[in-house]
């Protein structure tokens, strides 16, 4: 008999069998024991959902829970990720998204859906979280605000850093990201927090973008930050969801759609006040 279980630690060695179909090749048994042995939420004490047959896992669908304050409020978050179920099993996948779409204070976001994800979800009510990625080149002649300082050094910039920003920074102490700040020199508290890594798309390096604290600041130190991508991941291009930028690009760019879109489901929640954080895409990749 099926059954559809909270995926937890006691469970990891008959879930494991499962997650090892995704290609995450730096991601071997050890690694994906550190991660999920981190739990971010103070609600959730669980990864997702495991399908189970007797003893053994015949489907999973992954979840990273956090909570964030946004405008004074608390709001609960899931990413979904490595949704698998065997061969077979395949016409009870939906067991497994059930169970997160009955928390109806959740914002759910499936950043990189597979084509038959994306099929199912939009039957949920999924919309678009995203279509688009900007590709911002570096550009000697972009300059920067003056009276603005920059650091993509951790231990300076949790001076900087307050509370809020300070979490999202420990958090994601064991992900695949570098951190930056870029505050005014005479009011350090006016400041933008970014959170970024190293990527290859088509065997070229790129520095991608996942979250933007102050898009006006980001956005007016562009500059500036692009060249500290340069001098620390050797990068010549920047890559950022369009919706992450906040604004009209009034830079030289160019942009390319997702095969398949990033998706999100929120009763809370708009799209532009949803970033990429607590997400595969910073704790699974690696160039």
């Amino acid at each position: 008999m099926v059954e559809i279980k909270r995926a937890t630690l006691d469970l990891f060695d008959v879930i494991y069998p499962l997650i090892e179909h995704f290609p995450f090749s730096h991601m071997d048994r050890k690694r994906w024991l550190r991660f999920l042995e981190h739990n971010f939420s103070k609600r959730h004490e669980y990864f997702g959902y495991v399908l189970t047959e007797g003893k053994r896992a015949v489907g999973f669908l992954g979840g990273l829970f956090h909570e964030r304050q946004m405008g004074g409020t608390v709001h609960s978050f899931c990413n979904l990720f490595c949704w698998y179920v065997l061969e077979g099993y395949r016409s009870q996948s939906l067991m497994l998204l059930l169970p997160f779409l009955k928390e109806h204070d959740l914002t759910v976001t499936s950043l990189t859906p597979s084509r038959e994800a994306c099929k199912i979800l939009r039957q949920f009510q999924f919309q678009v979280l995203e279509r688009d990625i900007i590709v911002l080149p570096v550009l000697p002649a972009r300059g920067a605000s003056p009276g603005f300082d920059i650091s993509s050094d951790p231990k300076r910039i949790t001076d900087i850093l307050d509370q809020k920003d300070l979490k999202i920074l420990h958090d994601h102490g064991p992900a695949w990201c570098g951190h930056l700040a870029v505050w005014e020199r005479k009011e350090k508290k006016n400041y933008c927090y970014v959170v970024f890594n190293k990527v290859k798309k088509r065997g070229l390096p790129f520095t991608q973008v996942y979250y933007t604290g102050e898009p006006e600041i980001f956005r007016k130190n562009l500059g500036r930050i692009q060249r500290e991508f340069l001098r620390v991941n050797r990068t010549f291009f920047t890559v950022i969801d369009r919706r992450l930028f906040h604004g009209p690009v009034s830079f030289p760019c160019f942009s390319y759609r997702l095969r398949y879109p990033r998706l999100y489901r929120s009763h809370t929640l708009k799209s532009e006040q949803i970033d990429n954080l607590y997400s595969e895409l910073l704790f699974f990749q690696q160039i």
